[in-house]
Parts: structure tokens; C-alpha cells; sequence
């Protein structure tokens, strides 16, 4: 009696079965992929919400970082620049030492070479 029983409760799941089948349209056989997507997940309101904002936290922090990122590039081009003046004005500042040493040099030859002419000029005249 009760395979009896087991057995038509199989039949009647089977037919209710067949009869969904029947009745659920055919278009809309999904592939796996099309499930994956369909697929929907429950969650509480808490948790919506901190993943909201956890969200938008990232997208700031994303648009801070590519605005630093600029910021710093902008920043070591500066400096790139400012180093460069700083080795044309080294490089000047050499050359006009150099060139005030030159000049103090030339300037005691012509003194040594002037007093010496007045001291043989005045040896001549007496």
C-alpha cells in the first residue's frame, strides 16, 4: 500500500512537472551565463547602505588619488625646473668668480708692471 502511495505521489509531481513546463513560456529558456545575471541576492538595509557608501567613498578616493597623481607630477616638474635655474645660476655664479680672478690678477701684473716703470722712469731721469 504505501509504494502504492509513494508511487502516485511520484505521478502527480511528475504530471505537475510536465504541466509547468508546458505552460512556461519557451522564451525564456536562459542560458547559465543569463542566470548568473538574473540572479538576485537579499540583503538587509544596514548593509545596502554601507555598501553605498563604501562605494562612493572608493569613487573619492579613486578621482583624490588621479588628482594627486597629477598634482604630483605637475609638482616634480616644477622642481625638475627649479633645479635646472638653480645649476644656470650655479654655473654663472663660477664664471664670474673666475672672471673677478682673471681681472684681480690682470690688475696687480698692471700695477707691478707700472710701479716698476716709474721706478725705472725715475732711475733714468736722475
Amino acid at each position: 500500500m504505501t509504494f502504492k502511495l509513494k508511487e502516485m505521489k511520484e505521478k502527480t509531481v511528475l504530471k505537475l512537472l510536465i504541466l509547468f513546463i508546458l505552460i512556461y513560456p519557451k522564451t525564456n529558456y536562459a542560458t547559465v551565463s543569463d542566470t548568473l545575471i538574473n540572479d538576485t541576492i537579499c540583503l538587509d538595509v544596514k548593509t545596502v547602505e554601507h555598501l553605498s557608501k563604501s562605494t562612493e567613498l572608493y569613487y573619492l578616493c579613486k578621482s583624490d588619488q588621479k588628482d594627486n597623481e597629477e598634482e604630483i607630477k605637475l609638482l616634480r616638474q616644477v622642481i625638475e625646473e627649479k633645479q635646472t635655474q638653480e645649476n644656470l645660476h650655479q654655473g654663472v655664479l663660477s664664471q664670474a668668480r673666475n672672471e673677478v680672478t682673471k681681472l684681480r690678477r690682470q690688475r696687480t701684473l698692471l700695477s707691478v708692471g707700472l710701479g716698476g716703470a716709474l721706478v725705472s722712469i725715475i732711475v733714468l731721469v736722475f
